[in-house]
């Protein structure tokens, strides 16, 4: 059965891969509803060209002035969650931020309150179009395997001057019977 984040995901994918909408707002650069970046303007001043190229993501040159405590790229997913014993997986296709390990994770709202659940492996750039997939197994007690009103996938970007293409991105949720088989196969 495919996870309701699964479908929102590949349809916001879908979208976001065709058409940009794009609108600025005080620390905040929406490419189209569910698809942005966000920094803390309060701390820095960021300057962000999004270049939209057929078949792409989005191509992104990103200035960055003062010192944000943040800056991401953000992806939502809905209401949801991922069940205790399963695994979710993302595979992005990407070119830049050539040395630098982005953290990921998922945020989810739960009774008005933000909790992450992050992901093991940070997201490693590359100086030319690469492939890389991380693999997050769901334990008991994550704050990803409870209900949740709504999760967000989370890039942590650099906090200083960089280029990036996101060509594709992938999220899948292996049940926890496939997610048992796969760790045998392994």
């Amino acid at each position: 059965m495919t996870n309701p984040i699964e479908l929102t995901a590949s349809a916001l994918i879908h979208h976001l891969r065709f058409e940009h909408l794009p609108s600025v707002e005080r620390g905040k650069l929406t490419l189209r509803d569910g698809a942005y970046f966000s920094w803390d303007a309060d701390q820095g001043d960021v300057t962000l060209r999004v270049r939209p190229e057929l078949g792409n993501l989005f191509k992104l040159d990103a200035k960055v002035g003062g010192k944000p405590r943040w800056m991401n790229f953000n992806l939502s997913l809905g209401a949801g969650q991922v069940p205790a014993g399963s695994t979710l997986g993302l595979v992005f296709e990407l070119n830049g931020c050539d040395g630098q390990e982005l953290p990921v994770f998922i945020r989810a709202l739960k009774d008005g309150e933000l909790v992450d659940t992050p992901l093991n492996t940070p997201l490693k750039g590359s100086a030319e179009l690469c492939q890389r997939t991380l693999i997050v197994p769901v334990g008991d007690g994550d704050p990803l395997a409870e209900p949740s009103s709504f999760l967000t996938l989370v890039v942590q970007l650099p906090r200083k001057d960089f280029t990036l293409e996101l060509r594709n991105l992938t999220l899948f949720v292996l049940e926890p019977d496939s997610a048992k088989a796969l760790a045998l196969a392994g």
